[in-house]
């Protein structure tokens, strides 16, 4: 085990005070546990889309290399890896966390309106 690997599980032992349980499917492969810690909550309404976004930091020890449409199961809501229509990056590396761009799920009601 390197020094790098001590300072990352450090982190991650402190992460777990402060994220939440989450489950993560890959659009490809088989739903991993893991934690998410879901920041920077903020609607988008833009001339092409309109939605609810947020920041994910997750463990990379975890989520190998995350994809465009992977989801993660967060305290209830779905959130979907998928940019902002008007920001070029999604995807950022903070070791040992994935910074990722995500859009809220919302599914339709019956009455009109959306969970």
């Amino acid at each position: 085990m390197t020094l790098r690997d001590d300072f990352a599980a450090d982190i991650l032992d402190g992460f777990e005070d402060l994220a939440q349980t989450c489950i993560y499917q890959p659009a490809d492969g088989p739903a991993v546990s893991t934690l998410a810690l879901v920041e920077d909550r903020r609607l988008a309404a833009g001339s092409r889309a309109r939605g609810e976004y947020a920041t994910l930091r997750v463990p990379m020890r975890d989520v190998e290399t995350p994809q465009i449409d992977d989801t993660f199961l967060v305290a209830g809501e779905t959130w979907q890896y998928r940019p902002e229509p008007e920001q070029s990056e999604s995807r950022k590396e903070s070791f040992p966390f994935w910074i990722l761009s995500c859009r809220r799920g919302v599914m339709p009601t019956l009455s009109g309106g959306s969970r």
